[in-house]
């Protein structure tokens, strides 16, 4: 389980162009344009209707952290009692499906 701190430059553009959308975090080493497996996502931005990230970010829980290595967040794998970590776990399965990952 991974949680970045803010949004990078980029993933702020990116919402600025998907309004009322998600900004994906994908690993580092991939191209959005190309193929991306849904173990390599790490998760999630909500944007709203005028461009602006909102809210945390959702985590993926079928990002593989083995496979797919990222230092550029902090690891809470250990952190027990997550609030509302599986409502979350379970939407954002839910929303990687309806993305079609």
């Amino acid at each position: 389980m991974i949680v970045p701190d803010r949004p990078t430059e980029q993933e702020i553009m990116a919402a600025i162009q998907r309004p009322g959308s998600y900004v994906l975090r994908l690993h580092r080493s991939l191209d959005p344009a190309g193929e991306v497996p849904r173990e390599a996502i790490l998760g999630a931005w909500q944007v709203d209707g005028r461009g602006r990230i909102v809210g945390d970010f959702i985590v993926n829980p079928d990002y593989d952290p083995v496979r797919w290595p990222d230092d550029s967040v902090e690891d809470v794998v250990a952190e027990e009692g997550w609030p509302g970590l599986r409502r979350i776990t379970r939407w954002f399965g839910g929303l990687l499906d309806r993305m079609g990952f």
